[in-house]
Order: C-alpha cells, then structure tokens, then sequence
C-alpha cells in the first residue's frame, strides 16, 4: 500500500519534514551499506516499514562507515509506539548485519516478496 494510504489524511508532507528532521540531527546510515530512516509521527496509527533497494548504491546518503547505502529501511511508528519501533529496528539491524542476508536481498531478490520472506526469517 502506498504510504499515503498508511496514513492520516493529508499528512504525508509532515511525515517527510519528520524523517529530514531526524535525518539532520545524524545521518541514519548505520553501515555495512544500510541506511534505516525513522521517525514517530502523531499521523501513524500502525508502525509502517518501507524498503528500497539500490544496487549500485547512494553515493552521499553520509553512512557512519563511508560506505554507499545499498538497502533503505524507512519505519514509521506513532507516538505511542515506542517499544515497537525500538523493536523493529533492532530486529532489522540483527537480520541486516548478515552479510548472507544483505546479498540475498541486494543481489538474490527478483521480487518484493523475497525481499519480505528473507526479512520474515529473521524475525
């Protein structure tokens, strides 16, 4: 479903100022060619999770280690929602540092399915 379905009415702009904001304080890329932009917003009334992939990889996403972001893992929480986003994003960094998985899902995957059913596993 696209995002603006995910959310409330006419708060897609916000939710993007959200993540840039989030964005400025540190860049989100973590390393090991992952970038996980996060953000609460009072719109988001279930945790929502995005992914994109990039082959060839963002040049300037600013990742901690230098390196080109290969795999975006956008997750959206509401306010209340704390311990879940927390969850979530521990639960994707620990599936993501396999280097098995990472190819998998940058090299391997044909579809969005096998993207999910390689995170699936994880969890």
């Amino acid at each position: 479903a696209a995002l603006q379905d995910r959310i409330a009415p006419n708060s897609s702009e916000s939710v993007l100022d959200a993540l840039l904001k989030r964005e400025e304080l540190m860049s989100t890329g973590i390393g090991l060619g992952i970038g996980m932009p996060h953000a609460r917003h009072e719109a988001v009334d279930k945790p929502i999770i995005g992914i994109g992939i990039s082959p060839e990889g963002i040049i300037d996403y600013d990742s901690i280690d230098g390196n080109t972001v290969q795999i975006l893992v956008m997750i959206l929480a509401g306010p209340g929602q704390h311990r879940m986003y927390i969850t979530l994003m521990s639960q994707i960094v620990k599936i993501l540092k396999s280097g098995e998985n990472r190819d998998n899902i940058v090299v391997s995957a044909d579809s969005p399915h096998d993207v999910i059913n390689i995170l699936k596993k994880g969890f």
